[in-house]
C-alpha cells in the first residue's frame, strides 16, 4: 500500500454559500461527513483538516482530525499552493509521506467504500508510474456540442476536430465517451512539485451520487430534499453532533 495521507480543504469563507463548510447539514457540520468517512476507510496514515478559521479546526478536532492552520491559503491560488504548505507542515514533524489525497467535503455523500475502492486502484496507479488519480464522471453534455457566442452573434466550436470531422454534426453514438472530473476523491504523489496532477493520471469512475457537490445554495436544496426523501443517505457517524 502506499502510504498516503488526506487532506480536507475546509474555507472558513464562501462566498456561494456562506459559511459552507461548517453548516449544518442534517445534524452535523458539511466538513464533520468527510473527515468521518475518510477515518473509517482505514485508508490513510493521517486526516487532516487545512483551514483559515479557528472553529473549523476546532470542529475538526471534535470529529478526529488532525489540523493545519494556514491563515493565507484561501485565495485564488490553485490548490498546490496549499497543499505544499501542509505537506511542508507535516514534514516538520518528521513524516514524509509518498502521496497525499485530496477529500473534498463539499461532496459529503461519497462513502467508505468509495475511498477504499479509489485507494486500491491508487496503490496499483502508483505501482505502475502514474503522477495521480481523479474521480471522473460521465457527462451528461457532450463537449462537441457546445459553442462559443461572439458579441456579432456568430457561434463557434468549443473543439476543433484535427481530422476535419463536424463533431457537432455527427450522432451522439459515434462520439468517443468523455468524463469530467468532480470533487469527491484526488490522489497524487508528494514529489511532483508545481503540481497536483503530473503528467499521468488515472481516472477512478465514481458512481451514483458520490460525485454530487455542493457549490450553490441551489445544490444544498437538492441534498436536503434528496435526504428526506431518503434519496441521498448522509455517511455513517461515530461521533455526536458538534455543539454551537
Amino acid at each position: 500500500m502506499v502510504d498516503t495521507v488526506a487532506f480536507i480543504p475546509a474555507k472558513g469563507s464562501s462566498q456561494r454559500i456562506p459559511a459552507k463548510n461548517t453548516r449544518y447539514l442534517g445534524k452535523h457540520p458539511l466538513v464533520a461527513y468527510t473527515i468521518q468517512t475518510a477515518l473509517q476507510s482505514g485508508s490513510f496514515t493521517d486526516v487532516y483538516v487545512v483551514s483559515d478559521k479557528e472553529e473549523t479546526l476546532k470542529i475538526a478536532e471534535h470529529y478526529g482530525a488532525k489540523t493545519i492552520g494556514e491563515p493565507g491559503v484561501y485565495t485564488t491560488e490553485p490548490d498546490i499552493v496549499w497543499v505544499k504548505h501542509a505537506l511542508t507542515d507535516i514534514k516538520r514533524h518528521g513524516f514524509k509521506p509518498e502521496a497525499y489525497s485530496i477529500v473534498r467535503c463539499t461532496s459529503p455523500f461519497k462513502t467508505v467504500k468509495d475511498i477504499r475502492d479509489a485507494k486500491k486502484l491508487w496503490d496499483k496507479a502508483h505501482k505502475e508510474g502514474y503522477s495521480s488519480l481523479r474521480a471522473v464522471e460521465k457527462c451528461s453534455q457532450h463537449p462537441t456540442k457546445m459553442w462559443k457566442r461572439q458579441i456579432t452573434g456568430e457561434i463557434t466550436p468549443v473543439l476543433l476536430q484535427p481530422d476535419g470531422q463536424k463533431w457537432h454534426d455527427s450522432p451522439y453514438q459515434t462520439l468517443p465517451e468523455v468524463y469530467i472530473q468532480n470533487a469527491s476523491i484526488e490522489m497524487a504523489r508528494s514529489d511532483l512539485g508545481d503540481s497536483i496532477s503530473g503528467s499521468r493520471i488515472y481516472g477512478y469512475l465514481s458512481t451514483g451520487y458520490s460525485g454530487f457537490d455542493l457549490n450553490f445554495q441551489e445544490d444544498w436544496d437538492i441534498a436536503e430534499a434528496k435526504i428526506a426523501r431518503k434519496e441521498f443517505k448522509l455517511p455513517r457517524m461515530s461521533v455526536s453532533p458538534w455543539q454551537i
